[in-house]
């Protein structure tokens, strides 16, 4: 009879090439201590009862009963609410004391907030962000100003910062932030690399951002720009610019 085939104990260093985040989940510790950390960063466990609690029981109700238990109990999850949000149904907020909204937000349906490893989401008054738009925050701030109004299906998203001034306009699915890998020796797989920093993203006031647009981590947009649809933004955009194209290139002077 053949001897017993010898298992040997799992380890970390078996684990194919991926991310920091899907390392971090892949190294063991508690499954409860992950997820917390995951949706309420280091916040305490009554709160993150209180939040799995409120999730459970009003992200998903529909209509203006939805609309109005929410506006009532969200607020105190955030980090600042300085009036009571119009928040839609199945909303993502994850890390929700470290997001900051202004007066009456508006959160349409089965958005998502994603905040990690000190980042911070803020959302000037008035802010709209459309249906199925994500935000995620990586260790530098993402700020709205008053008034922007992100439309369905975008994402924005930077490990260096994205701020946006007032009255803007993002079309949708547009992406602001985008970035890449450093590069590596070969021997270092792409999906390990770190993400480049350029400084993040700024965008002025009274912008519009076309639809299916991306603009990378590092761009400036003036005040007043106008981004073509379907464009593509690797250097700064001067203010009242017309931009059009992949890459984007100047179409004309607004101003």
């Amino acid at each position: 009879m053949a001897a017993p085939e010898q298992v040997t104990p799992h380890s970390i260093t078996d684990i194919p090439a991926m991310s920091p985040q899907q390392r971090k989940l892949a190294a063991g510790g508690s499954v409860w201590s992950a997820y917390k950390k995951l949706v309420v960063g280091e916040g305490s466990w009554p709160f993150f009862v209180w939040y799995e609690l409120l999730m459970l029981g009003l992200s998903g109700i529909p209509g203006v009963a939805g609309l109005g238990a929410r506006a009532l109990f969200y607020p105190a999850l955030f980090g600042r609410c300085q009036s009571r949000p119009a928040i839609g149904r199945g909303v993502s907020i994850r890390n929700p004391r470290r997001m900051r909204l202004g007066r009456k937000v508006m959160i349409d349906d089965y958005c998502a907030f994603d905040v990690r490893d000190g980042g911070v989401i803020e959302l000037g008054s008035y802010v709209s962000i459309g249906r199925f738009s994500m935000i995620v925050s990586k260790n530098a701030p993402i700020k709205l100003g008053d008034a922007v109004n992100v439309s369905s299906y975008c994402r924005l998203g930077s490990q260096s910062g994205i701020e946006i001034g007032a009255s803007t306009l993002i079309a949708a699915y547009a992406y602001i932030g985008a970035g890449n890998h450093q590069e590596g020796t070969e021997d270092m797989p792409i999906i390990e690399r770190p993400m480049q920093a350029r400084g993040g993203v700024r965008i002025g006031s009274n912008c519009w951002i076309g639809t299916h647009s991306t603009v990378l981590d590092g761009v400036t947009i003036g005040e007043g720009a106008i981004v073509g649809a379907h464009s593509f933004v690797r250097h700064d955009v001067e203010p009242y610019t017309a931009v059009a194209g992949t890459p984007a290139k100047v179409i004309r002077k607004l101003q």
